[in-house]
């Protein structure tokens, strides 16, 4: 099928990067199967177990065995968040791809929303209005975006909101090399310099009301404890990739 936007019902892939999401997981596919048989003619939904050791993994295959249209992507340890970026767009096979977090704090009906823009743009990305995390996480969150804008020009509102879509010509046209949550500014920055067509609009976020935060962050909800070696390896990490970061 054509990526066209002049036909309503494009083909989607939607891929989820899980890690222990054991409650969540059935709650999301839910939605977004409900969501992708009005919005899709055509579509997939794939979940990138990044070595969940919670029974994650055995669920999701389970899932893929008893109902169409859902894959599963494992990674034999938990390898980091842009690793599941890799894995979840070199696995789409839609015209269209779609990511968020597999921890129900987006609401994936805003897809529809999305998908009309890319009557005019190549990537929709979205910024949370009004973030529900707890003050210290968005302090982080806060500083990160400020770095990554004064280190690289990328003036985004919400670099690490996980609610993207974009044209799978696009997004495979370039292997993501981080394997931290700065995978994100890197898909944004490589779209960048392949002169994409960025729109940003705004997303709904809400407080995680099942499972445990993972990946980037851990401690209390309350107080959203930063692990100590997340800021180490993002920055060792930038120093990694300096090169292809700066130039694509």
């Amino acid at each position: 099928m054509s990526t066209s936007m002049s036909q309503s019902r494009p083909t989607i892939s939607v891929f989820f990067p899980t890690y222990n999401e054991i409650q969540n997981l059935p709650v999301i596919i839910g939605k977004t199967r409900g969501v992708l048989e009005r919005l899709a003619s055509d579509w997939e939904i794939i979940v990138v177990d990044d070595g969940s050791s919670d029974g994650t993994s055995a669920l999701a295959d389970q899932m893929a065995a008893t109902q169409t249209g859902i894959r599963v992507v494992h990674h034999g340890r938990n390898l980091g968040y842009g690793a599941a970026l890799r894995s979840g767009i070199e696995a789409s096979s839609m015209d269209l791809i779609f990511y968020t977090d597999s921890d129900n704090q987006f609401d994936v009906e805003e897809l529809a929303r999305f998908i009309p823009e890319l009557a005019h743009a190549d990537l929709v990305v979205g910024y949370r209005g009004k973030r529900q995390d707890p003050p210290f996480r968005l302090f982080v969150a806060r500083v990160y975006n400020l770095i990554i804008s004064v280190l690289f020009g990328l003036k985004v509102k919400d670099i690490d909101c996980s609610f993207k879509l974009g044209r799978r010509t696009l997004l495979q046209s370039f292997r993501l090399c981080s394997n931290t949550g700065l995978g994100d500014a890197e898909l944004l920055l490589k779209a960048r310099r392949r002169g994409a067509r960025i729109v940003e609009l705004p997303v709904s976020h809400f407080h995680r009301t099942l499972g445990n935060v993972s990946y980037e962050f851990s401690g209390t909800r309350r107080l959203g404890l930063v692990k100590p070696s997340v800021p180490f390896r993002i920055f060792a990490e930038i120093a990694r990739l300096w090169p292809e970061l700066r130039n694509g």
